[in-house]
């Protein structure tokens, strides 16, 4: 568990263990060139309501409705190996990016048991279930065999059986911070906030935001490496141009 834990913390994951050393990741701002520059044409596209800050340019908070929230919470469903395929081994969590290039490019194949061994590893499937309608990222899941209607006990996450569906029930809207905390929406409390912030209510310009198969790459890259996760993931020079300001 150790290990696990500083595989995903420090760039020395085994001093760290091994030596009871703490060595802490830096978190370099996520710009959305980094991760891809091409679209993928069959990802949906979500919108997310953020407020910025004029004067500083700093986010201050998201309005979220219930698809984006799900997308957030499908980060939960994949596995390291699936995240690094989707990064293509450049997730910032250096010691992870190392053990994903050892097994793709260092360790031959005629080291794995069979090629779908190696497959599994470096870009595996997610359980059937796992992958609601509002996902945005390109992911795979299992199928179930023939049988499972008589076998349901063997299969733990039957709950879209026809392959997709949603994990949260019914209309919402969501309060979002920078660290992707979420809470539910309530605009005396965003009002409460500001206040004490000291920041008035004409220093607050409110943009529309499509989320896309990149920007969703940005924000999945930047939650693992960043506390300021959706600044580093959507205010950078490309991501502006697919904002517009709300009329």
């Amino acid at each position: 568990m150790q290990l696990l834990k500083a595989s995903l913390t420090s760039p020395t994951p085994l001093s760290d263990v091994i030596l009871n050393k703490t060595t802490p990741m830096d978190s370099p701002r996520i710009a959305l060139h980094e991760i891809s520059e091409e679209e993928n044409p069959n990802s949906m596209i979500v919108s997310l309501n953020v407020a910025i800050q004029k004067s500083s340019g700093k986010l201050l908070y998201a309005e979220a409705k219930e698809d984006f929230v799900e997308f957030l919470f499908s980060f939960f469903n994949i596995p390291i190996g699936g995240a690094e395929h989707l990064m293509d081994g450049v997730s910032c969590i250096k010691a992870t990016d190392n053990l994903y290039r050892s097994a793709s490019e260092f360790i031959g194949d005629k080291y794995f048991k069979t090629t779908d061994a190696k497959k599994r590893l470096m870009n595996p499937n997610l359980p059937h279930g796992c992958i609601s309608k509002n996902q945005i990222l390109p992911l795979v899941e299992e199928c179930l065999p023939a049988n499972y209607i008589t076998n349901l006990s063997k299969f733990s996450s039957v709950k879209f059986p026809k392959g997709q569906g949603c994990d949260l029930e019914g209309a919402m809207t969501c309060h979002l911070i920078d660290d992707l905390t979420v809470t539910p929406f309530c605009a005396v409390s965003v009002l409460s906030s500001l206040n004490s912030l000291k920041i008035l209510m004409s220093d607050v310009e409110e943009r529309e935001i499509q989320i896309g198969f990149k920007e969703a790459l940005s924000i999945l890259k930047a939650s693992l490496t960043s506390t300021s996760a959706l600044s580093d993931a959507l205010l950078t020079q490309n991501s502006n141009k697919r904002m517009r300001k709300e009329v």
